[in-house]
């Protein structure tokens, strides 16, 4: 009988240089703040305190940074299942199993970076699926 492992291991994600990790801070803001289509590189640039060349060299184009950036506000999320026992998560129903699961992603899910990340994703969700 196949077994699965309620531990999910999170994404492994680059190291990211003081630079990337300023401009990531910096567009995380202002996609945030502004959405995806109100924000201009050169504005990332300025918050970031970069030149803009510098944001090309690092992420390919203003799509690619915006995956960066969702990417890497997805990642400070911890996973629904993690610290939970396996072996008793075996013997628990699996509607109670399910139920602690949901009750922790919603722990997650409504808190401030939650609920900004969800409107930010939401708001593009139309350009991009």
């Amino acid at each position: 009988m196949f077994q699965a492992s309620i531990e999910t291991p999170q994404q492994e994600l680059p190291e990211l240089t003081a630079k990337q990790a300023a401009i990531v801070e910096a567009a995380q803001k202002l996609f945030l703040s502004n959405g995806y289509t109100d924000t201009s590189m050169d504005a990332i640039a300025d918050e970031a305190n970069v030149s803009k060349q510098t944001i090309y060299s690092n992420f390919q184009n203003k799509e690619t940074l915006f995956r960066g950036t969702i990417t890497m506000m997805c990642s400070t999320f911890p996973c629904p299942c993690s610290g939970m026992d396996e072996a008793e998560a075996a013997n628990t129903p699996p509607e109670q199993t399910l139920s602690q699961v949901a009750e922790r992603l919603l722990q997650i899910i409504l808190t401030e970076p939650g609920i900004s990340l969800y409107r930010l994703v939401m708001s593009e969700s139309s350009r991009s699926p």
